[in-house]
């Protein structure tokens, strides 16, 4: 598996699209036709999620806890004004909050 990172200007064209997509899909008024959409939208992205890189997020809400810990250890002697280790920090004691049942996930 590699990862598909896309071009400015596949991102400027795809961004293009989806605006078309979305004023389309706005005329559609029948709940069972975009239910319809939404099943075939699915079932044609499901595989496209293994090929593109995660957001940060995506990637910590995706660790067991104990690689959580690890990731915040990996960071912690890093300088505290950096704003990788601030966003790594606020993400894995989120993800430890929500383990514990003192968080709230989003």
């Amino acid at each position: 598996m590699s990862l598909y990172i896309p071009t400015w200007e596949e991102k400027k064209e795809a961004k293009e699209l989806r605006s078309d997509i979305f004023e389309m899909v706005m005329k559609i008024r029948k709940p069972e036709k975009l239910g319809k959409l939404r099943a075939f939208v699915r079932a044609f992205t499901s595989d496209d999620y293994k090929e593109e890189p995660l957001q940060l997020d995506e990637f910590v809400a995706y660790l067991d806890l104990p690689m959580v810990v690890r990731l915040m250890d990996l960071f912690k002697n890093e300088e505290p004004n950096l704003i990788v280790k601030q966003q790594i920090d606020e993400l894995c004691t989120r993800n430890i909050e929500a383990y514990q049942g003192g968080g709230t996930e989003e």
